[in-house]
This record gives structure tokens, sequence and C-alpha cells, in this order.
């Protein structure tokens, strides 16, 4: 199970900055289907209390640590908006993140939403690579 049993150590800590935030609804990044069920868990999840998942991984690749960091930015918006839970365009949402490395995840996130209307988006991430 790694260092999952770390997420209750920095849970509350995350929670009392998101809410600082004021979001109607907290989204985390997702990781794709294949990942979940291969750990059996998402990492940013496990940060969170109340969540939505609003955003979907539309492939599985490689670790963001395995990548050079030209490879990390130069790649294609793996995430798509899930239109199915209808949540209304007028909310603020807020993404979260474990690592902010170069900023794609968070920058291809943020166009998902924007593109599907969500135009009220902040970030936060637990750590700065």
């Amino acid at each position: 199970m790694g260092g999952y049993h770390f997420a209750e150590i920095f849970k509350k800590e995350m929670m009392l900055h998101i809410r600082q935030l004021k979001p109607d609804v907290i989204v985390p990044i997702p990781v794709h289907e294949c990942t979940f069920n291969e750990r059996g868990f998402n990492q940013v999840e496990g940060l969170l209390v109340g969540y939505t998942r609003l955003l979907k991984k539309a492939e599985a690749n490689k670790a963001q640590s395995l990548k050079t960091r030209a490879k990390r930015l130069n790649v294609e918006n793996p995430f798509t908006v899930n239109l199915d839970l209808n949540v209304q365009n007028n909310v603020k949402i807020c993404i979260v993140d474990d690592v902010y490395t170069t900023g794609a995840t968070l920058h291809h996130a943020y166009n998902s939403l924007y593109t599907a209307g969500y135009t009220n988006v902040c970030s936060i991430t637990l750590a700065r690579a």
C-alpha cells in the first residue's frame, strides 16, 4: 500500500487550506482506471474529504517522475469532464493535486474544465517538486 497511510497526516491541513478558498466543488486530479485498479487508491483522493470526480483520465501513462521535463511539458490533454454529474457551470471549483512539477497537469485539468464551461476555477497542491 506504499505511503498511503501518510494521507491522514496531511488531510486535515489540506482541507483547512482548501476551505479558505471557499470552493463549491473539490475536484481531485484523477488517475486512470487501470492505475486505480493496480494501486487500489488515488493518492490525491486520500488527502480530501467531500470531493467530486468531475474529471476523468482518458489514458494511463507512465509516472511523471519517469519522464524528462520536456516530455512532461509536451503531453496532450489526458482529461475529460464527466458531464453526467450535472455540476452547474456557475460553481467555484478547486482542483487538487499532490505534487506540482511543471504545472502541466493542472493546466490540462483547468483547460478541460474551462472548455466545458467552468470559468471559476482555482487549484491547490500538497507539494512543489
